[in-house]
């Protein structure tokens, strides 16, 4: 990747009626919508707090009924889910392999906490829509760093069909504007291409320009400078870009019907439970209802045609059933979504290595095709490092290889590697040893104080 000084020339850009027609289906897709149920239910918004109890009503249609119990939980499996995923690959601080020391020693300050904060939100993102986007840029002091959009605000124009290479990318922005303390919503669209950024005004389906510069970032002396390609990074969950809740949702909707339900059915009340009337000395059924509720008691009466009372049809709720469909969904749900269960019984009782393995290969050979986007998305970062360093006078580290190593949060048996360890000794060098025993983190301090000792 190389870096180009760039002037300033006019020219119209993209087709505005193309963006128009592109950002108004992409805005209105199922896609985008999926996009927007995922994070609403990794936050915890799920369907189910929206839901009412109906039955027909005179006219023959659905009328909602406000007099009886209606719970709404939601159980939040799905984002249990995600989290796993992401501390299962991203959960451990990850490290730069490099054989060239200075190269390494210069990638490892563009892997910062913060820097490793938006990678792993960005896998958040990536999760939950299938696909996130990363732009590098160049800031205020003159540092280059990483900004995250939000996937249901960005819309791609690839130019494969493997979607590998970007020929443009619009980001939809919204920003909050007050005039005479009154709030209103501007949009605006940005669009990225080779050849620099473009701004429009979006309001009612239709574009109206407001800026456009030939280039990507400019240097202090205002200098425009261009990327060689699209400045975005996209980070795929997956090559085919599915996101996570295509799997989860209908399982989660359903594990959450049935917990709300269970619990309606457990509320024995005078307002859920169905009551027989014998010779009832009131005027309908809502002043019984009223009555009930208000003192605990009513009025029957005796006739010739009978004793008065009152009685109640009990449904017995057996807990087991229902213990027994939610133990079904949740494994249904973990395994539909490649994850692993955490409350295993194989994992109780000292389990050996083998079991662990077995409990966590779902997940491990999800996180193997995640990681492998993510590797795709650090080399893409890599080449914009590569070309910044060489711009700047760094030095020049072109065709200098490097990856990132994800360390994963794999769940160990520690008492039998370090046995395993101990067995090992006489075979295996020291420094072997010490890297695989589970309490060292750095191999070269502890080798210090072994000398020291």
């Amino acid at each position: 990747m190389m870096i180009k000084e760039m002037r300033v020339n006019g020219g119209r850009g993209c087709y505005l009626d193309m963006i128009e027609a592109e950002l108004a289906r992409f805005l209105s897709s199922r896609r985008r919508e999926e996009m927007i149920t995922a994070k609403r239910y990794y936050a915890g918004e799920h369907d189910v707090l929206r839901r009412h109890k109906t039955a027909i009503g005179a006219d023959g249609k659905p009328e909602v009924l406000d007099n009886v119990a209606c719970s709404r939980i939601a159980v939040g499996q799905y984002a249990r889910l995600v989290d796993q995923k992401i501390n299962y690959s991203l959960g451990k601080p990850f490290s730069i392999d490099c054989d060239n020391k200075r190269f390494a020693s210069l990638l490892a300050s563009f892997f910062e906490h913060t820097a490793k904060k938006i990678w792993r939100d960005t896998a958040t993102d990536a999760v939950n829509c299938g696909v996130a986007w990363l732009h590098p840029y160049i800031d205020k002091s003159g540092m280059l760093t990483l900004r995250r959009f939000d996937p249901t605000m960005c819309l791609p124009l690839w130019s494969d069909a493997a979607h590998t290479r970007l020929d443009a990318f619009i980001r939809l922005c919204t920003r909050e504007v007050y005039s005479n303390r009154r709030r209103s919503v501007e949009e605006s669209v940005f669009v990225y291409t080779k050849s620099g950024i473009e701004e429009y005004a979006y309001s009612n389906g239709r574009l109206r320009p407001v800026s456009r510069v030939g280039y990507h970032f400019c240097d202090s002396n205002g200098k425009g400078y261009l990327w060689d390609r699209v400045p975005i990074i996209p980070v795929k969950y997956n090559s085919s870009e599915v996101p996570l809740i295509r799997r989860a949702k209908n399982l989660q909707d359903a594990l959450d019907i049935l917990v709300s339900d269970f619990a309606d059915n457990m509320q024995e009340n005078s307002r859920s439970t169905v009551l027989v009337l014998k010779n009832y000395d009131g005027e309908d059924l809502g002043e019984f209802r009223r009555n009930l509720a208000a003192y605990g008691a009513v009025k029957v009466r005796s006739d010739a045609g009978g004793d008065g009372g009152v009685e109640s049809l009990a449904v017995e709720v057996k807990a087991e059933n229902y213990e027994a469909l939610k133990k079904m969904l949740m494994q249904a749900l973990t395994e539909c979504c490649r994850g692993f269960d955490s409350h295993d019984g194989r994992l109780s009782n000292n389990p050996n290595q083998m079991n662990v393995l077995a409990i966590y290969s779902d997940i491990d050979l999800d996180a193997n095709g995640f990681e492998s986007e993510l590797q795709c998305a650090f080399e893409s970062w890599f080449g914009y490092i590569r070309s910044y360093l060489y711009y700047t006078g760094a030095g020049d580290f072109r065709g200098v290889a490097a990856k990132v190593v994800l360390n994963r949060d794999l769940l160990i048996n520690e008492s039998e590697i370090i046995n395993s360890l101990k067995n090992s000794e006489g075979i295996l060098s020291r420094r072997t040893l010490i890297a695989q025993h589970p309490y060292v983190d750095d191999i070269e301090g502890e080798l210090a104080r072994l000398e020291l000792n």
